[in-house]
């Protein structure tokens, strides 16, 4: 065998590997480009969702989100739910991780409980939690109030709330950052 044979049974080779990539590149146009794409073409609409009528409106919609204040206030707690909650996951997780690196007594459970929230759904984290802060009948405020407090409307507080958020979902997910890091360590 020569070598330009070998060179173009080579070449079929690898062409007949980008057919492997079909499916893939397939599930990745029908599933993810087509309804972004689709989406950012609706959005020039004023489509209600439900209706098979719509007319083309163009930046109407944009300008009204921009001069709505809730917009700022939505970006707001958005930025601090993702910086919050990925910042105190990784300095929780870190902590966590070093301190269950050491020769200490009960490392495996202590780990399992660290671990256990990850697994619960968050809809029933959400209702764990809600529980905890409610105004009537939440933990929080029974504790406030057998310690001679005053009780508080923790989940009333809009500026409270977003922290509650971050607090949550960083008590839920920080075991995955512990896991990741430990693994490293």
């Amino acid at each position: 065998m020569n070598k330009s044979t070998k060179n173009t049974a080579k070449i079929e080779n690898n062409s007949s590997l980008w057919w492997m990539y079909l499916p893939a590149f397939l599930f990745v146009a029908f599933f993810i480009v087509y309804p972004f794409v689709n989406g950012i073409r609706i959005s020039f609409t004023n489509w209600n969702g439900f209706s098979q009528m719509y007319d083309f409106i163009g930046l109407k919609q944009y300008t009204r989100m921009l001069t709505d204040p809730d917009t700022w206030t939505i970006v707001r707690n958005t930025l601090l739910y993702g910086i919050g909650s990925t910042v105190f996951q990784n300095i929780l997780g870190l902590v966590y991780a070093l301190l269950l690196n050491q020769s200490i007594k009960f490392k495996a459970i202590t780990r399992t409980v660290v671990y256990l929230p990850v697994i619960i759904s968050p809809l029933i984290m959400g209702y764990i939690w809600y529980f905890f802060f409610a105004y009537q009948g939440g933990a929080l405020n029974d504790v406030l109030m057998a310690l001679g407090g005053d009780p508080i409307n923790a989940l009333g507080n809009a500026d409270l709330n977003i922290w509650i958020i971050v607090f949550v979902n960083t008590f839920q997910f920080v075991g995955i950052a512990m896991i990741i890091y430990l693994a490293g360590l």
